[in-house]
């Protein structure tokens, strides 16, 4: 090949190129330099071939230098966000080369971590009960239903039943906002999604058990709205007087129900593994591997979703599954992960379990509902006090889950942008037809830079 130079502003010009999404690859970057150069009288003999301008284009990616910690780090939020939007986008390269690595972060161990059970977490365990009562819901017609079964289960929620039906005058005319509850009751959700263990709530439900009227306190009214919409919908539902015994009964159970889910300690995991070699699947410069991933007794357990939400998955039949990407609240990225297989709730679990010493307020994704679910098969108490909903986008798609999954029913969350990872994403996609056939080892600092130049032109548009 022999010796050859390659000027840096060439090689600064690709990169603008590059990282403003010009959909321009090296080879036709090349093509056009070489013309040019033609065109000014040079000999074909002295233009560079495209292994000479690739290896200078590597070469020049590597001697970059910027303060990754900073530059992946929200400087509002800090290096730990309290809020995490998390989705992932098709951007991969060639499966023959995701099939030679090792992603393994499910290290089999001799003692499995046992999470909460779904039986311990559901307001209603039998499933044939459960069932009948979703009809129920969903016809609202208890004469087709036998429902008597559930005094067996729940007094309180069978008497509540039996208050709508004389309060509203037939079960038809009892208020879309009561229907919500029942609705979450009756599906496979863990009764923390829409009865959180909040202290919040705690202190509303004894207001209410003494007799004051919420509805007449604007203060205590709004804080159970954001906290637990469903309850807010039920309390704004009945009538302005105190609270009858059969439904302070029934949240009651709720809150016992809620309480369950974490009665087991949050586990003691090992120190972090050291990755052998240079490739590491995962870019969270800000966020350092704390303690391993652990292993679970769900862990062996594939099969029933139990009705719960499903996400459609259309890979490449060539290319690896993609990247997935972690946002603050004000769009800076925090870093990203290099997918083995199809997304699935592993990944946002792993990334958050090992590199948070304490799990954020929020995670907005949209495929929440599986993802909370996830985690209280593992580490429930981890995530105690972890709000987990679904983007406004994608809502539309759920139709298994609670209802207290819509982060739009939560008036804080308001100004929120839960397309983050969407439109930052989509950005991504331009790259492909460069990145897409490169190995891992180059396709991932090229992500790197163009991930990088975002989040600084975020920044700098913010301030």
């Amino acid at each position: 090949m022999g010796d050859f130079l390659v000027g840096h502003d060439a090689l600064r010009d690709y990169m603008h190129n590059f990282v403003t999404g010009n959909s321009q690859s090296l080879v036709s970057y090349l093509e056009i330099w070489n013309s040019n150069l033609m065109n000014a009288g040079f000999e074909e003999q002295y233009l560079l071939s495209y292994t000479q301008w690739r290896m200078s284009w590597y070469a020049f990616l590597r001697l970059l230098h910027v303060d990754l910690d900073v530059a992946f780090t929200c400087s509002k939020c800090g290096q730990y966000p309290k809020i995490i939007l998390c989705d992932a986008t098709s951007l991969g390269f060639r499966k023959v080369y995701a099939n030679q690595l090792d992603f393994g972060d499910q290290v089999e161990q001799a003692v499995k971590l046992r999470g909460s059970r779904f039986k311990e977490r559901v307001f209603i365990p039998d499933e044939s009960l459960r069932n009948d009562f979703r009809k129920f819901v969903k016809t609202r017609e208890e004469r087709e239903y036998d429902l008597t079964n559930l005094t067996a289960h729940s007094s309180s929620l069978h008497r509540v039943l039996h208050e709508c039906e004389c309060m509203f005058h037939g079960m038809t005319n009892v208020p879309e906002s009561v229907w919500l509850l029942f609705k979450c009751i009756s599906s496979t959700s863990p009764v923390s999604s829409y009865y959180p263990v909040m202290k919040t709530l705690d202190e509303i439900t004894t207001l209410m058990s003494s007799g004051v009227i919420i509805r007449e306190h604007p203060k205590e009214l709004l804080a159970l709205q954001q906290c637990a919409p469903i309850i807010y919908g039920v309390v704004k539902a009945l009538p302005p007087q105190p609270l009858s015994a059969n439904w302070l009964q029934l949240f009651k159970e709720l809150k016992e129900k809620a309480n369950a889910t974490f009665r087991l300690s949050q586990h003691s995991l090992e120190g972090p593994f050291e990755v052998e070699g240079d490739w590491d699947k995962a870019f969270f410069p800000a966020w350092r591997r704390l303690c391993q991933r652990g292993y679970y007794e769900k862990d062996e357990l594939r099969g029933s979703r139990r009705g719960q939400c499903s996400k459609a998955y259309t890979g490449h039949p060539n290319l690896s599954a993609g990247i997935f990407t972690m946002y603050c609240e004000h769009e800076v990225c925090y870093g990203f992960q290099v997918m083995d297989s199809k997304e699935s709730s592993n990944i946002p679990f792993t990334i958050l379990r090992t590199r948070f010493p304490i799990a954020p307020e929020l995670v907005v994704y949209d495929n929440c509902c599986n993802l909370h679910q996830y985690c209280l098969n593992r580490d429930p108490a981890f995530f105690k006090n972890t709000m987990f909903l679904v983007d406004r986008f994608h809502w539309r798609n759920h139709n298994g889950c609670a209802e207290s999954y819509d982060i739009s029913k939560y008036p804080q969350y308001e100004k929120l942008n839960t397309q983050i990872n969407e439109q930052q994403n989509s950005t991504l996609k331009v790259l492909r037809n460069q990145l897409s056939y490169m190995t891992p080892e180059n396709f991932k600092p090229h992500c790197i830079l163009f991930i990088y130049n975002r989040n600084e032109k975020k920044k700098k548009k913010d301030n």
